[in-house]
């Protein structure tokens, strides 16, 4: 018996990656053009389980604010993520072969620093603890450094893609330059490349903006009597209550890295991230926090001091 027809959205693009690389401003930016609509919620998240073929009515409701605009698409960075890319993939392309993708992508050390902070900021609400050093949190949680393997999450789709459905840009050109950074968007999109977009200056999601739980509310969190009275209050409640007291508290020193750990996370990174960059005809220094962690890495294989490299002058 041959399957019957199913009508689905149109989507014309999305935005997979990479997570915590700015896919939050960039889909905000690209959502000004009057050609482009990306819905505000910017995920969907809708391929990253086969259910959804069951559920095409929930893709249509995301969808429902569109008009006449010429290219429709949303953000998903779960679709990079190691955990559901390969399902992700197959799913969108069953559907929609001539999709086309944006990735955007920053320092790798960035990226992760980002990460760690929404861990910390989120992680209660789902049941995480992330230890207080990263390199700790590295260790624990492998899916931080994954899901900064960018070659390995970008391959995931370039294979399956003819290379003009693919664009690739960089946080710090967008900061730098976002006028022309979003003109080539556009020009990728086939929109208005002329058009300008208002507020260029913004950044959303920032890591200014998340929050820690201080070692006393996670011993709080344990106790037989506080636990469970703070867990029958919802997340944002918690968030409420203990900021107010001095009990959550907002990222504002830099975070501290360990010397072995740079060795050992630029040892784990550098291959895929030179290909990445390679690729996308950047040069393998482009990125200065990651290559200074490699130049660490090299003064430590001969025994030499980093901080000492150059004389002071």
């Amino acid at each position: 018996m041959p399957n019957k027809h199913i009508d689905i959205p149109r989507v014309d693009f999305m935005v997979p990656g990479f997570s915590k690389c700015g896919t939050t401003t960039l889909c905000s930016l690209l959502n000004e053009h009057f050609d482009i609509y990306i819905p505000e919620s910017k995920e969907a998240n809708f391929f990253i389980h086969d259910s959804y073929i069951n559920n095409w009515s929930r893709l249509f409701k995301f969808y429902k604010g569109a008009e006449n605009q010429k290219m429709i698409g949303e953000g998903g960075t779960f679709y990079t993520g190691t955990a559901s890319e390969e399902i992700s993939r197959t799913n969108i392309f069953k559907h929609y072969p001539d999709i086309r993708l944006i990735f955007i992508a920053r320092d790798p050390l960035d990226r992760i620093e980002s990460s760690y902070r929404e861990f910390h900021n989120s992680g209660a609400k789902f049941g995480i603890e992330i230890p207080f050093s990263i390199g700790e949190a590295l260790k624990k949680h492998s899916n931080m450094i994954d899901d900064t393997r960018y070659w390995s999450r970008f391959d995931n789709y370039r294979r399956y893609l003819p290379k003009e459905n693919l664009h690739i840009l960089f946080l710090e050109d967008l900061e730098a330059n976002q006028e022309v950074e979003l003109k080539r968007c556009f020009e990728f999109l086939d929109v208005d490349p002329n058009i300008e977009v208002g507020m260029t200056t913004r950044r959303l999601n920032r890591g200014s903006s998340k929050f820690y739980d201080t070692h006393l509310l996670r011993k709080m969190r344990k106790t037989a009597f506080l636990g469970p009275a703070i867990s029958k209050l919802s997340f944002e409640k918690q968030n409420t209550i203990s900021r107010s007291l001095g009990l959550r508290k907002p990222f504002k020193s830099a975070i501290q890295w360990h010397e072995s750990t740079l060795h050992w996370l630029f040892d784990e990174l550098a291959d895929d991230v030179h290909q990445f960059l390679e690729y996308a005809g950047k040069p393998i220094n482009y990125w200065s926090k990651f290559s200074e962690a490699g130049e660490r890495t090299a003064f430590a294989a001969t025994g030499a001091n980093y901080e000492t490299r150059k004389p002071n002058l």
